[in-house]
């Protein structure tokens, strides 16, 4: 009777142990991407041009046009010189692909498109 007790106990610790060295692995953040290193695309354009290009035009959202008015300030739209918070970038390709890529070269935030 002793030794199903202690081995009941020994699994139960085991198990715990087991989760609570789980859970930290858990938490999703460890790939995180601010809000702020992202460039979102809220629309975007396809042209087709000669020589079997195409052009590929994205209007990009600039988060950190909004955000950086500072902690003390009230409201958005009272930052002197009304701040663009878009911005309209195109480049060409041989596809859609290829255009992303040079158009992603160019710009210092990672494209976003999860917005479209």
């Amino acid at each position: 009777m002793e030794k199903v007790k202690r081995r009941h106990f020994m699994k139960s610790v085991l198990l715990l142990l087991g989760i609570s060295g789980t859970t930290p692995f858990l938490s999703g953040c460890w790939d995180r991407t601010e809000i702020t290193d992202l460039a979102i695309v809220t629309a975007a354009a396809i042209d087709k041009k000669d020589n079997n290009q195409i052009e590929l035009s994205v209007q990009v959202f600039i988060p950190s046009s909004i955000s950086s008015g500072g902690g003390g300030q009230g409201g958005g739209a009272s930052q002197g010189g009304g701040a663009v918070t878009t911005l309209v970038r195109y480049e060409k390709g041989s596809n859609i692909s290829d255009a992303l890529s040079k158009l992603q070269s160019k710009l210092p935030r990672k494209v976003f498109l999860g917005t479209l």
